[in-house]
């Protein structure tokens, strides 16, 4: 374990900051002048034994844009100081990206702890399966190229030998299908510490087999990625390492990005649970695994796939063709290329989440609110940290908290309006206001302090719902921690726990006792 807590190195926004020296301002990432509409894709149809995709959710009014000004990311970076203090995580980094520009930077401990090197918004970090929405977007390259055809086999831009036919027939095993995991491909993984790597064609021959049949089902596969990798080399006439640098990361002056473990620079040391630097490793499917990358670099990217484009350079891809990667099928619902999709409080998101030895990696891209998220850590003992710190930092950028099962009922439906009563905390009887409005917002008055509740959701007779406090149990200790609601509608009563979550520490909880107020 390390024997002594590390301490935040960078905490910075545009409009206040504490920098240390050496660390440069975030760029600001230039409109053209506001990015063309991305277009919403319609499912691909599958036959599938899966009729029913995941629809798409029932949108609530817009939400006005949050200014900057008013961003307050205290409560997120104490989250990052609570994760590193109690999980041993050496160095965590976040950043937040709204409308073209960077708003929040914060670097947290160590990216080398030997070292003693600072974790920065521009240390490069083993990203694991974030590298898949990158390597999907040099595939859309070749294909606005009309190099590669999404539609055709994968086995037409693959070197001998191809796909084996364990079940079905390969040429189904679309380049299309391949990135969304319903190729039928295995999925296969292989980490390489010191030990030599067999070549491309050793592992096709090896583990390239059909095991479902080709758009059957999603099933994740690792080596789909390195197969596309591949295809990137046969058809490009470069390395797969080249072709990213020259197609993608350098067009978008993502200049801390780049695949394989860099000889240089800050560059975050992977650590297991105990804070043991983990032995060099590498992978015989470098499309699905091996970039590294920075904070920033991911927000500059993420912001792409939204319309934005750096000053006095082309769009890296046609809306159409980012649409493209937005688009799911049947058989594949919540993944599209190189995307996982994801509705959260009633709004869609495309991210891509990453985990391996000594990593732990996510990044968020929310088309409705023009906001890019990304956490990423040097540990594998962060647990789901990541992606409750992108969510947190989201809400706080402006992410709106939603219900949409709130904005399907009727203007009069009971449910809707104004709760109050008490709640029963830690021996003390505080007055609480609960309400429900029918634009999909729900608030809490607990003892004068009013918050916006999140993470919604209605069944019968049953309001869930989350909040963020750090005064409502004495046990938060003025810690930032999770307010947990599972009420109940009884006889015309809003009933239930209120759980106070202090992470790593406590649990405990009240009980709440609401009427209507009309």
């Amino acid at each position: 374990m390390l024997t002594a807590p590390l301490r935040v190195v960078v905490a910075a926004t545009l409009l206040a900051a504490c920098r240390p020296d050496g660390v440069p301002a975030p760029p600001t990432i230039a409109v053209v002048p506001e990015p063309e509409p991305i277009p919403e894709p319609e499912p691909i149809p599958e036959p599938s034994p899966n009729p029913d995709p995941v629809p798409e959710p029932r949108r609530c009014p817009p939400v006005p844009a949050q200014r900057p000004e008013a961003m307050d990311f205290s409560s997120v970076e104490a989250r990052i100081e609570d994760a590193r203090r109690w999980l041993g995580v050496p160095s965590i980094t976040a950043a937040v990206g709204l409308r073209g520009e960077i708003v929040w930077e914060y670097g947290s401990g160590y990216a080398d702890v030997r070292r003693r090197t600072q974790a920065t918004p521009e240390t490069m970090y083993s990203l694991a399966s974030v590298s898949k929405p990158l390597t999907a977007t040099a595939i859309m390259v070749l294909r606005e190229r009309g190099e590669i055809d999404l539609d055709a086999p994968l086995d037409d831009v693959l070197p001998e030998p191809g796909i084996r036919p364990g079940v079905g027939d390969p040429r189904e095993a679309t380049v299309r299908r391949v990135a969304m995991h319903t190729a039928g491909l295995p999925l296969h993984y292989r980490f390489f510490y010191g030990a030599p790597l067999p070549d491309a064609a050793t592992t096709r021959s090896r583990h390239a087999v059909l095991v479902t049949e080709p758009g059957e089902r999603h099933q994740y596969s690792n080596l789909g990625y390195g197969l596309l990798e591949q295809a990137i080399e046969h058809v490009s006439g470069q390395s797969y390492a080249d072709f990213m640098r020259d197609a993608v990361f350098a067009p978008l002056g993502m200049a801390h990005t780049g695949v394989g473990m860099p000889g240089r620079g800050n560059v975050a040391v992977r650590y297991d649970g105990r804070g043991v630097a983990i032995p060099p490793y590498a992978f015989d499917h470098d499309g699905a695994s091996a970039i590294y990358g920075s904070a920033r670099d991911l927000i500059v990217f993420g912001m792409t796939h939204l319309g934005f484009v750096r000053p006095g350079a082309p769009a890296l891809l046609p809306p159409e063709a980012l649409a493209q990667m937005r688009q799911t099928s049947d058989v594949s619902p919540t993944y599209g290329l190189g995307w996982a999709i994801r509705d959260v409080d009633g709004v869609r998101l495309l991210m891509h989440s990453g985990g391996m030895p000594g990593v732990t990696t996510v990044l968020v891209v929310i088309p409705q609110s023009a906001m890019v998220v990304t956490v990423l850590a040097n540990s594998t003992s962060v647990g789901r940290v990541h992606e409750d710190v992108a969510l947190a930092a989201a809400h706080v950028a402006g992410l709106p908290a939603r219900a949409p099962q709130l904005c399907a009922l009727a203007a009069d439906d009971p449910l809707l309006g104004e709760w109050t009563g008490t709640l029963d905390m830690e021996g003390r009887e505080l007055p609480m206001q609960l309400n429900l409005e029918h634009d999909g917002r729900v608030t809490a008055t607990i003892d004068a302090d009013t918050h916006e509740l999140f993470g919604v959701t209605l069944a019968p007779h049953t309001l869930k719902a989350r909040l963020e406090d750090s005064t409502l149990s004495e046990a938060s200790q003025g810690r930032t921690s999770d307010v947990a609601f599972d009420l109940q509608i009884r006889e015309g009563r809003l009933t239930g726990s209120v759980t106070v979550l202090v992470p790593h520490h406590a649990a405990t909880t009240g009980f709440a006792d609401l009427r209507p107020a009309r």
